[in-house]
């Protein structure tokens, strides 16, 4: 006679659900991180006043900054200044568990009361200080004006490049 223990044969609805918090979980992580890392690499660095057509990526202007800073600091002999704030590069992502949902965006350098990284991605109008020339065109003081900035979007093509890897991601998540 053969003798076996029927437990084998059912599962547990506690595991398997404790199984699938945490798959998804890791697998909301992992698309948080490549949508970041995407968005990151299409934001190249290029020189001041150097601009992006509209409607392609933003371009970031700090890491030539502290490059150029750096060579400056090496001939004098002096230790090199890391990157620090990266500027509208510096994107980060958290998952939520009260939302079960994955947060991914730049974050605001808290200069402005209007995010920059909100009005490049979707355009806008911000004000902006000018130096305007005196009649005698001797000193300059600074106006405030309106500027229009068209829409560089950076964060929605991201997530439209990577949603089609979304569902291979979910592929063998849950095991047994």
């Amino acid at each position: 006679m053969v003798t076996m223990k029927i437990k084998q044969f059912f599962f547990e609805p506690d595991k398997v659900l404790r199984k699938a918090k945490n798959a998804k979980k890791a697998i909301l992580s992992r698309a948080g991180a490549r949508l970041r890392q995407w968005a990151r690499r299409s934001i190249r660095p290029r020189k001041p006043g150097v601009y992006s057509r509209p409607g392609s990526p933003p371009y970031s202007h700090v890491e030539s900054q502290h490059r150029a800073l750096n060579r400056k600091r090496k001939k004098a002999g002096a230790a090199p200044v890391s990157l620090g704030f990266q500027g509208i590069r510096h994107i980060l992502y958290g998952y939520d568990p009260s939302r079960d949902t994955v947060i991914v965006g730049p974050i605001s350098n808290g200069r402005t009361s209007k995010p920059a990284t909100r009005t490049l991605e979707f355009g806008g109008t911000v004000n902006v200080m000018v130096r305007k020339r005196s009649s005698r065109g001797r000193r300059s003081e600074r106006v405030r004006r309106s500027a229009k900035i068209a829409p560089r979007p950076y964060m929605r093509p991201a997530m439209h490049a990577i949603a089609p890897s979304l569902p291979k991601m979910w592929q063998g998540a849950i095991r047994g």
